[in-house]
């Protein structure tokens, strides 16, 4: 685990390879790292908490769109859309969390079976989401402590929308 803070605002730090023994990013971890050009490496990660790039320049850099750090779902970067269907790409394991906080022109979001793990406010104020669709068949793990599927949820409009899951995960 890379704790929260740990190399914020390091600009001296210029490539990052993350080791296959890193399954946790914390919050801001490399945030304000602006010189920070090259990330790579990440297939064991699990979770990464919000803004732990936010101003560097490896995110910065990156086009609009669904930034992936190794197996997660880290950021959706620009702004969205509205009426947006988001399609995470097949070997996804995680979701950031605050991936898609704020999108309120996104309306479905579909995750695939290897889905295990949902960041907290991954989807929060994301108003107009009204479809989501999870094919693992194991129900992805919503990050604890702080807050729960509430936050990770907050402000979508749940009465109005719908979980879509495999028939084998329906209880």
């Amino acid at each position: 685990t890379i704790e929260k803070y740990t190399f914020s605002d390091c600009t001296g730090l210029t490539s990052l390879n993350l080791g296959n023994g890193v399954k946790s990013i914390g919050e801001n971890a490399f945030g304000g790292c602006t010189n920070l050009i090259s990330v790579s490496g990440g297939d064991n990660i699990r979770n990464i908490e919000r803004n732990a790039f936010n101003n560097t320049a490896w995110y910065n850099n990156l086009p609009d769109g669904l930034a992936y750090l190794g197996t997660v779902a880290y950021k959706y970067k620009g702004t969205m859309p509205s009426e947006t269907q988001i399609l995470i790409k097949d070997g996804t394991m995680g979701i950031a969390a605050s991936a898609f906080e704020g999108c309120s022109g996104m309306t479905s979001v579909v995750m695939p079976a290897s889905m295990t793990f949902i960041g907290i406010r991954a989807f929060r104020n994301c108003t107009k989401l009204m479809d989501v669709y999870c094919y693992a068949e194991n129900v992805p793990e919503v990050e604890n402590g702080r807050s729960s599927i509430d936050a990770t949820f907050g402000r979508v409009p749940t009465s109005s929308a719908t979980l879509h899951v495999p028939a084998a995960s329906l209880d």
